[in-house]
């Protein structure tokens, strides 16, 4: 979710490409529109063209991890465009921010969540994580008894969706796998889950920022039964939803 020339989103927003953990340990400082290539059907075998070989999705021209222009708390990234593009781009950084283990920190938390959100969405997303925090566990700094917190959307390995877009607001569908669990010492995680995320945006002239306005809406599914799904199993997955997925722009066959 590559806008210009940016550099790649640091710290919290880093839970995008890479898992982002809590351990027990000694507390840690807080810290192209690529194209499409359409495939040109075989010549026809008796009178007949072959079926093509399925459905397929565009590559978008967002790349997860980048977009913004500037760090606010603990890194959490700020500053996208505004275009349809930029819009994505901060719903994908957010979503990993707010999803991450990394603000369940409630010492940050506040902070993070005021920087990117309109006061309905702060209140909504910190009751929600008050309550995630207490069915796993963790105390006031986000960490468990024992083992670590596993909590990563990976928006890369699925696919996003305009799903309206104005001038002044937009409304951006993220389809991810994510994690969340306690993972016991010596443990592995478990595979995760399929979902979808709705973040509802507008646009902030005086911040030169985009905002979110309500606390993410989330849908289970749909499941491709693999972590990281081809480009022709996403396609096959997100068919009765509609049409506007994109692929991210980074996306692995």
């Amino acid at each position: 979710m590559r806008l210009g020339i940016v550099a790649p989103v640091a710290a919290l927003g880093g839970a995008l490409v890479a898992v982002v953990v809590l351990q027990v340990m000694p507390a840690a400082s807080p810290g192209p529109q690529a194209s499409q290539t359409s495939v040109a059907p075989t010549a026809a075998v008796g009178g007949q063209v072959p079926e093509p070989d399925g459905p397929d999705l565009q590559a978008g021209g967002v790349t997860p991890g980048y977009g913004s222009t500037r760090s606010g708390p603990a890194g959490v990234p700020l500053g996208f465009a505004h275009s349809p593009d930029g819009a994505v781009a901060a719903a994908t950084a957010w979503l990993a921010t707010v999803e991450g283990s990394g603000v369940l920190d409630g010492r940050r938390q506040h902070d993070v969540l005021a920087a990117i959100g309109d006061p309905g969405f702060v209140a909504g997303a910190s009751s929600r994580l008050a309550d995630r925090a207490a069915a796993l566990g963790l105390d006031a700094s986000g960490r468990p008894g024992s083992g670590y917190v596993m909590a990563t959307a990976w928006a890369s390995r699925g696919a996003y969706r305009v799903a309206s877009y104005g001038t002044a607001a937009a409304r951006i569908e993220v389809w991810h796998l994510y994690q969340l669990e306690v993972v016991a010492p010596g443990a592995q995680p478990g595979p995760g889950r399929w979902r979808r995320a709705t973040i509802a945006l507008r646009w902030d002239a005086g911040a030169s920022d985009w905002r979110i306005t309500a606390d993410f809406q989330f849908a289970d599914g749909p499941d491709p039964q693999v972590a990281n799904p081809s480009r022709l199993e996403r396609a096959e997955s997100l068919a009765g939803l509609g049409a506007g997925w994109r692929l991210y722009a980074d996306a692995q066959e």
